[in-house]
This record gives C-alpha cells, sequence and structure tokens, in this order.
C-alpha cells in the first residue's frame, strides 16, 4: 500500500512537474513570437520610414559613398541597396548608437551625410569634373563628325573647335555668374 502510495506521489509530481514545463515553454514560445512580432513591426516601420524619404539613385549613391567614406565599405556606389549596403547601415546605426535596422530615417541620412560632409564634396567634385569631361569629348566628337561630314581639312576643323570651346567657356562663364547671383 505504501509502495503504491509513492508510486502515484511520484507520478503526480512527474506529471506536475511536466504540466509546469509545458506551461514554462509555451509562456516563452509567447514571448519570443512578441518580440519577434515587434522586432518585425519595428523593421517595417524602418523600412517605411526610408521609403518615404523618397530616395532618389544620385542620393542612394552619395550615401554610399559616405558609408564608405566613414569606415562602411558599400564596395561600390551604385545607388542600389542591396544587402552588402543594408549591413553597412546597419553597422553604421550600431556604432552610433542608433536604432539598428538597416534602414535610414530622416535624422540618420542627415547625421550621416553632415558627419561625410569632406569625403562627399570631393565626390561631388570629381562628378562635376567628369561630367565637363564628357561634355568635352562630346564636343571634340561633334565637331570632328561634321568636319568630317563636309571634308573640311585640319585648320578648318581647329578652328571650328576653338569656336565651339570658346562657346562653352562663355557658356559656363555665364552659369556661374547667374549661380552667383541666386547665392
Amino acid at each position: 500500500k505504501q509502495k503504491a502510495e509513492a508510486e502515484a506521489k511520484q507520478k503526480a509530481e512527474a506529471d506536475a512537474k511536466k504540466k509546469a514545463d509545458a506551461e514554462a515553454k509555451q509562456k516563452a514560445d509567447a514571448e519570443a513570437k512578441q518580440k519577434a512580432d515587434a522586432e518585425a513591426a519595428a523593421q517595417k516601420a524602418a523600412e517605411a520610414g526610408e521609403t518615404a524619404l523618397k530616395l532618389s539613385q544620385p542620393d542612394r549613391q552619395r550615401l554610399q559613398v559616405a558609408l564608405t567614406s566613414l569606415g562602411f565599405d558599400t564596395q561600390g556606389a551604385d545607388g542600389v541597396f542591396g544587402p552588402r549596403s543594408r549591413d553597412m547601415i546597419l553597422g553604421w546605426q550600431k556604432a552610433r548608437n542608433q536604432p539598428a535596422t538597416g534602414f535610414l530615417s530622416a535624422a540618420q541620412q542627415q547625421a550621416l551625410l553632415s558627419e561625410a560632409a569632406p569625403a562627399l564634396a570631393k565626390y561631388d567634385d570629381d562628378l562635376k569634373k567628369a561630367d565637363a569631361a564628357a561634355k568635352a569629348r562630346a564636343v571634340a566628337a561633334h565637331v570632328l563628325g561634321h568636319a568630317l561630314h563636309r571634308r573640311h581639312g585640319p585648320e578648318a576643323i581647329g578652328r571650328r573647335l576653338q569656336v565651339v570651346v570658346a562657346h562653352e567657356q562663355q557658356h559656363r562663364v555665364g552659369a556661374v555668374g547667374e549661380e552667383r547671383a541666386e547665392q
């Protein structure tokens, strides 16, 4: 009889332990799900916030240049925020004790651009130089094409090129004057 009572008591304790373990597991699972849901909601909100910034491709390129200049190498500035860029945004956010989502808020965008201002100034200058060089090549190609079409000699080609270059320089000087007048 005592043995049966002991066995019954042992079984009741084992059942109670199983029930307590199941309840604890269920509670832990519910908390984990709640935490995952909250993180997913925060991630979705961060993504929506960045989408609301309506970043153009050149905006994203400048942000990639900014990140790379600060040691968060995006491995190029193509204007596409792929996995590498997202990882670098996340790294920059963590290093600055910002909410680490991999997506930029408006305040984070401004902070990142301000922090990387010297590198961005150089990047912008390099873009302007590349644009000017491309325009010069286009002008030269146009003049050469015109000359070949008209079968002009080298002197005529040189004169035509000088006229076009002078016109371009006047145009640029006028544009700079207009920019200064606007300031």
